[in-house]
């Protein structure tokens, strides 16, 4: 980096930059080594972040009361958060598994179009319609990167490491 001369100071500046392919998404941890002619050289500075996930669900799960089989429950709405500001990210649904189903729902209603940015949201409406009595679980799966939609995963031979999942639960009676 260069010289410095006594007394004087200067600043280094750190960015953390997010990688999706991190086995933990929601930690990152690194240092910074300064070496110099004084004798505790090297100095070390731990650094650590701790990053947001790529979309939060608000709420994180969703428990319905419990539905006669055979009916549809009203919608519950869930709140979906970008924390990325990454071009082309698109929030759509690619699998919603047990006896739920998603409908419009809420002021901006999730959809296909990409461009969602930091700070924006959508809402996903679920409704749950049990087949049969007691406990149904379940999730909607997003994928969030183009490159890992289920048919670029086959071509690319790769695991999708950053699809999103809330989770689901219902009691049929």
């Amino acid at each position: 980096m260069g010289m410095l001369a006594p007394g004087s100071h200067c600043s280094i500046e750190v960015v953390q930059s997010s990688n999706r392919e991190a086995p933990d998404p929601a930690a990152a941890a690194g240092s910074v080594m300064i070496v110099d002619n004084d004798h505790a050289s090297p100095n070390v500075v731990p650094l650590s972040a701790s990053i947001l996930p790529e979309v939060t669900f608000t709420p994180a799960s969703v428990t319905f009361a419990p539905q006669a089989v055979g009916t549809t429950s009203a919608p519950k709405v869930v709140l979906v958060s970008s924390n990325i500001d990454e071009a082309g990210l698109s929030l759509i649904p690619i699998a919603v598994s047990g006896e739920f189903n998603l409908v419009p729902a809420g002021t901006n209603p999730c959809g296909p179009a990409p461009g969602v940015g930091l700070g924006t949201s959508c809402t996903l409406g679920i409704t749950f319609t049990p087949r049969h009595p007691g406990t149904i679980n379940g999730a909607v799966t997003f994928t969030l990167y183009p490159e890992c939609d289920p048919e670029n995963v086959v071509i690319l031979h790769k695991a999708c490491p950053n699809a999103q999942v809330t989770n689901l639960s219902g009691t049929g009676q």
